[in-house]
């Protein structure tokens, strides 16, 4: 029965790739799963004897999709569905390392699979069910995933007032796909900025070998700038400069390293132990290399040449004009069109004198074609700005967003109409 079974359902599934494969493009790729994915398990089911236990697993390529569920480890899988405790000992000892091994099963097997190794009918259909989703993954889910959040969690300080801080800077830096950023103060924001440069890169990715294939269309329409697109290949991975001199009594900066090696998430990371001011205006190594990016090092030297598109301020500012001295040195070196951020500055009396001050400026300039002299002297006054404030906080309760905007700059545009 169990054969007659398995032969309708093979059935059904040429069918529908009957039905989907109607280019030479689709035919390539649905050969190239079979020989490379398919066949070695079909090779393996038809050795097994049905009392058997478990089999080590033969290995499997790397997902092509590297931002698929198949490409997590099956670690984040139960981990997200709460299951590791339970089993995740179990698939360690028969080498069952990634989704993508679970993913290759057709349904019935994958079930077979897991009865053999323990897991409850309850366990089995979720692992099965979340194993064969067709959802992206960073951490098996993205940042919104249990497994994102729960690793998230030990960088998480009430202090630092970042709880809702995160998410923005994720949304913001998945909109604006920035290249190069640089973080002042790492901990619990750090690890969601890396998230979104890790999702923008795996999505840069995906628009870019459709656009080269067969062109990214939307109602027969051309949706995407190759050209834009061709130039980030080129640049991946996106990295995240972390600074920080982990001298807070609160920090949890050296935490950063650790999770987002658990994450997946080191190459896109260079961590610097160092002080801000000190670092102003010296130059930022991208260092080669997953262990490399991921190193603390305290003698990094970002390379002039490679502006930033993001920098975000998550640091005390001192007295005296120290956040104006430390942004005469890094201002200029946001790209035209990029952004800073800084925290906390409506909320308390000290950083509210910068700000006030920066916005005095930029009212008087209104109507005037100023020049692009350098927040003080750095920002200048071709700049806009806007800040948030959380009503229910006393402290660390606000962010304020600069855009550099000099002389001659401009968003482009592409079509007539939206």
């Amino acid at each position: 029965m169990e054969a007659e079974e398995a032969e309708a359902h093979i059935a059904a599934q040429l069918l529908e790739w009957q039905r989907l494969l109607t280019t030479p493009s689709a035919a390539r790729a649905a050969l190239t799963l079979v020989r490379e994915r398919l066949l070695p398990w079909l090779e393996c089911a038809a050795a097994l004897d049905a009392e058997a236990t478990p089999p080590d697993p033969p290995p499997l390529p790397e997902a092509s999709d590297p931002s698929s569920i198949a490409a997590a480890s099956v670690s984040a899988l139960l981990t997200e569905l709460g299951l590791e405790p339970l089993y995740g000992a179990t698939f360690d000892e028969y080498s069952l390392c990634s989704v993508g091994q679970l993913a290759a099963l057709l349904p019935r097997r994958l079930d077979d699979l897991l009865r053999g190794l323990g897991l409850t009918s309850t366990h089995r259909e979720r692992v099965r069910d979340l194993a064969h989703s067709a959802r992206p993954c960073g951490a098996s889910g993205g940042a919104w995933s249990a497994a994102f959040l729960s690793a998230c969690r030990p960088l998480h300080a009430a202090h630092m007032g970042c709880e809702n801080m995160g998410p923005l800077l994720y949304s913001l830096a998945r909109f604006l796909k920035p290249r190069q950023v640089l973080e002042v103060g790492a901990g619990y924001t750090s690890v969601w900025l890396l998230q979104a440069l890790h999702d923008n890169d795996h999505e840069l990715s995906r628009c870019h070998t459709a656009a080269r294939q067969e062109g990214y269309l939307v109602g027969g329409v051309e949706w995407v700038l190759p050209d834009v697109l061709e130039e980030r290949a080129r640049d991946m991975p996106s990295v995240l400069h972390c600074v920080d001199n982990m001298a807070h009594e609160h920090t949890t900066a050296h935490l950063v390293t650790d999770i987002a090696a658990r994450l997946g998430l080191s190459d896109h990371l260079q961590l610097h132990e160092a002080d801000a001011y000190q670092l102003a205006g010296k130059q930022l190594r991208r260092e080669g290399g997953a262990a490399a990016r991921a190193a603390s090092t305290s003698t990094s030297e970002v390379d002039s040449s490679e502006q930033l598109d993001m920098l975000w301020l998550d640091f005390g500012v001192g007295v005296g004009g120290r956040l104006d001295r430390f942004l005469d040195a890094w201002w200029p070196r946001i790209r035209p069109g990029g952004f800073l951020l800084v925290h906390s500055t409506l909320g308390n009396a000290m950083t509210r004198k910068w700000l006030e001050n920066i916005r005095s400026r930029r009212s008087m300039s209104k109507g005037e074609t100023p020049t692009d002299d350098g927040v003080g002297d750095a920002i200048g006054t071709n700049f806009e700005s806007i800040s948030f404030m959380e009503p229910h906080k006393k402290f660390q309760s606000s962010v304020s967003l600069f855009q550099r905007r000099p002389d001659g700059w401009g968003e482009p545009i592409h079509t007539m109409y939206p």
